[in-house]
């Protein structure tokens, strides 16, 4: 499972820079995505530490 969000995260932050590289302009499509990243942020370091002791 970890592996799985670890992609899944990666990618979006991936097409994310991309995606407000070319819509620099639009302030309200930005304001949405960084709460989404905030929210993607916070997913990814729970299913980390939920992870971790099963990694040990």
């Amino acid at each position: 499972m970890f592996n799985t969000v670890f992609w899944i995260l990666a990618i979006w932050f991936v097409i994310n820079v991309i995606w407000m590289w070319f819509r620099f302009d639009n302030q309200k499509l930005q304001k949405t995505f960084a709460w989404i990243n905030v929210c993607a942020i916070i997913i990814g370091f729970c299913v980390y530490y939920m992870a971790e002791p099963l990694c040990w």
